[in-house]
């Protein structure tokens, strides 16, 4: 693991279980989109996700 993978790691760990629940969801739902985190201060205070639908 490089250093820039255990600061994920840690940054990931340190989340509210309520954020890493939602976060996790979302990516097990999403095919193909986007998924945008709003920090305001430091703290996730926003989850938005926008699904494309491919045909």
């Amino acid at each position: 693991m490089t250093s820039h993978d255990s600061l994920l790691h840690d940054s990931i760990a340190g989340l509210p279980p309520d954020v890493l629940s939602a976060l996790h969801e979302a990516l097990e739902r999403l095919r193909f989109g986007v998924v945008q985190l709003t920090v305001h201060e430091g703290k996730i205070v926003q989850l938005d996700v926008t699904e494309k639908h491919r045909f």
